[in-house]
């Protein structure tokens, strides 16, 4: 039995679909995919005000946010990095960041 918890109406997410920001091409690979998605995001902050989505877009953190696969970069992470990444072992975040290093996604590769 599943129980919704919340709704969200799908023009309320940015996407590509949904993002002002045009494109002249079809993404073929991931990386296009993100690739295209940064460019959406970059271009509702040039809208500002402007942007439908700007009263979301004030809540994103304009400082660095430490995502898991940046843990274990020393020059991002420091020396707390590191041992952060050993909180993953066994967990279905370091099989996704395996995944995705394998795929030629992450920006660095976890600990071993």
């Amino acid at each position: 039995m599943s129980i919704v918890v919340c709704a969200i109406p799908r023009q309320s997410i940015l996407s590509a679909r949904t993002s002002a920001f045009q494109r002249s091409y079809e993404p073929e690979s991931a990386a296009d995919i993100i690739l295209h998605l940064t460019a959406c995001l970059l271009h509702e902050l040039r809208l500002g005000e402007e942007s439908e989505f700007y009263g979301w877009l004030q809540m994103i953190p304009r400082e660095t946010v430490l995502l898991p696969t940046l843990w274990d970069e020393a020059s991002v992470a420091g020396e707390d990095g590191p041992r952060a990444v050993e909180w993953l072992e066994g967990t279905e975040a370091l099989k996704q960041l395996e995944r995705k290093d394998g795929e030629g996604l992450s920006l660095v590769s976890p600990a071993t």
